[in-house]
């Protein structure tokens, strides 16, 4: 999520709703759209109501994970969408990069199977219980950041979008990794794959590519590729990693790369929501923890 950096007071605002089969409706202030430009088979609507918030916590959280880390789900999402369509005329966008995702609750029928009743209540009470919640500071709704597991920390903003977001900076999330056992990839690249993933105009030693410098919340911050160096951020991007938590291995024809956590390590951890909910958190406790010095208010 590559944010706005100003914001506004809360107001009520428009989304664009597809009108494809299972649509899925994403926040991204790279790919915002405007009433004009949208395409032919959208339309508008207003928000955020019930429905659209049930949506994005069904598809942005596992309706399997304990009811105080949806209600911190839905709190974070209502604010995210509230900050983002400030910022853009009240108009949200269907995208596929770095957003929050909506998908209808009636599209996880078949995926829940003989659950969807139970999940879709739990669901919709993590939106009802946390009704008008919405996260601040300074009197402005913030820009509620999430991804979905740390390697140990989270990351602050100004390392990950190069802006300092005071609210935004790198907290302990040691318990992800207790939860997520699925946050380890390894992946393979050989020297040409990367040549061309990189655009690199000529061929590098496979020994010169290696991290370069660490972040306040402990990832990698360069990675030093022959003659250059590469925000770790980009490197993630263009080798399609899960995250900046980079460890380099190398043969003789290919680089082997091991991270840790997935997502851009900013705002809250979901993982880390869910271990803390295990361990018997409220939902204000867990925004008060990956969200530093904000108030939890309520809005008309």
């Amino acid at each position: 999520m590559r944010p706005f950096y100003q914001i506004s007071t809360f107001i009520y605002v428009i989304i664009i709703v597809s009108l494809i089969a299972v649509p899925i409706f994403l926040v991204n202030d790279q790919h915002i759209q405007t009433q004009q430009n949208a395409p032919k088979n959208e339309l508008t609507q207003t928000d955020p109501d019930e429905a659209y918030l049930v949506g994005v916590v069904a598809a942005e959280m596992p309706a399997v994970f304990e009811i105080e880390a949806l209600r911190a789900q839905a709190v974070a999402a209502r604010s995210y969408a509230a900050y983002i369509k400030s910022h853009n005329n009240g108009i949200i966008s269907a995208s596929h990069k770095n957003a929050q995702e909506y998908r209808p609750i009636e599209s996880h029928r078949d995926e829940w199977g003989s659950n969807y009743d139970t999940f879709k209540h739990k669901i919709t009470d993590a939106v009802r219980s946390t009704a008008r919640n919405v996260i601040t500071f300074n009197g402005n709704i913030i820009l509620a950041a999430y991804f979905s597991s740390s390697a140990g920390n989270t990351e602050t903003a100004k390392d990950v979008w190069g802006e300092s977001i005071p609210y935004l900076i790198s907290v302990p999330s040691p318990w992800d990794r207790t939860v997520d056992h699925h946050a380890n990839e390894y992946k393979t690249i050989s020297l040409n794959e990367l040549r061309k993933s990189l655009q690199l105009k000529k061929a590098i030693p496979v020994w010169s590519v290696y991290p370069s410098g660490i972040t306040s919340g402990g990832n990698v911050k360069d990675i030093t590729v022959g003659p250059l160096k590469i925000k770790a951020t980009d490197f993630r991007r263009k080798l399609n990693l899960y995250s900046t938590a980079i460890s380099i291995q190398y043969d003789s024809r290919s680089i082997k790369i091991h991270t840790r956590g997935n997502g851009h390590g900013v705002g809250m951890s979901q993982w880390g929501a869910q271990a803390l909910a295990l361990k018997g958190w409220k939902w204000q406790d867990i925004i008060h923890h990956y969200y530093t010095n904000v108030k939890i208010e309520s809005v008309s």
